[in-house]
């Protein structure tokens, strides 16, 4: 027969051990979502940065197109100073909106890897406690045995 105090204790903390699996599976699913909204948020940070370069380099463009054809003339026009000069106004935005966007970017991969990290030590949790429950499950099995 077995000990049935040894038994019961054993079946109180494989109890103890499965409620703690199921607040790390919790801790591990959360974990993965937070991965999953930080890809997304990545996702989104990156089209806005190449939209924000793809503005920069347009007006950069923009700017050297018109600065070369003033170069070619004798005689330029204030209109087109002008606009040159506006421009240069322009880029300066649209650089700031880029290291801005640029910003935004490496701060969402940063978030990537921090969820990285964290999913990553739940699943380390989730195993520990898996091999837990099989090593209590083991016990019971042997004091039924007697």
């Amino acid at each position: 027969m077995p000990n049935e105090k040894l038994l019961a204790t054993y079946q109180e903390t494989r109890n103890e051990i499965v409620q703690e699996r199921g607040v790390r599976m919790g801790r591990s699913s959360d974990a993965e979502a937070l991965l999953n909204d930080a890809r997304l948020n990545l996702q989104q940070a990156q089209g806005k940065e190449r939209l924000a370069v793809q503005a920069d380099e347009d007006v950069k463009e923009k700017m050297r197109v018109l600065t070369d054809s003033l170069n070619g003339m004798t005689e330029k026009p204030q209109y087109l100073l002008d606009k040159v000069s506006n421009l240069g106004a322009e880029q300066l935005q649209t650089f700031r909106k880029r290291q801005a966007a640029t910003e935004i970017t490496r701060n969402r991969q940063r978030e990537i890897t921090e969820a990285q990290t964290a999913l990553a030590v739940a699943q380390a949790d989730m195993q520990a406690i898996d091999k837990d429950v099989a090593d209590i499950d083991s016990k019971i099995r042997e004091v039924r045995s007697y």
